[in-house]
């Protein structure tokens, strides 16, 4: 996702990642069984908002500038989604401090919230996808590691339909 700029050619930042997950989600005619690294609610729509960061160290794991210190750019980001009527001060609040949990030492996990929303129940979840680190320690936000890529997209390009 681009994040425009007020000035014609020029972009404020950029998202890697915005993925949306329903609760309902199924291919079992591919055969594919694939660990849910994400922790993906079974009730909610997921609305996936991450990076892709080549780092050696997780203290480095920050979304760009541009994003999370701009509230501008962050009305954007939650215009964008779609899936807010309205976007009050409150609703950008939220998202600015999920977009910079990366400066709190102590936290473990996925950055992530829940609203009811009219159109449906959503959970919103930050995160980064950082192929050159280990395993997450269970330390700090909870990122998905290279490995786990690579495992997803070997499960995926490897799978056996059943053809009905």
């Amino acid at each position: 996702m681009i994040i425009h700029s007020d000035v014609q050619g020029d972009l404020k930042s950029e998202l890697d990642i915005i993925g949306v997950r329903f609760p309902n989600h199924m291919q079992d005619y591919r055969f594919v069984n694939v660990e849910d690294k994400l922790q993906s609610s079974d009730s909610r729509i997921e609305i996936i908002i991450a990076d892709v960061k080549n780092y050696k160290n997780v203290t480095n794991l920050e979304f760009n500038k541009g994003l999370r210190q701009n509230r501008e750019s962050i009305v954007q980001l939650i215009n964008w989604l779609g899936v807010f009527k309205t976007v009050d001060d409150k609703t950008v609040e939220k998202f600015e401090y999920y977009l910079n949990l990366h400066r709190i030492k102590n936290w473990n996990g996925f950055a992530e919230f829940q609203e009811d929303l009219e159109i449906g129940k959503f959970n919103f979840k930050f995160t980064f996808f950082a192929p050159s680190l280990p395993e997450w320690d269970g330390k700090n936000l909870k990122y998905i590691h290279g490995e786990e890529i690579i495992d997803f997209i070997w499960e995926c390009l490897n799978c056996k339909f059943r053809l009905y």
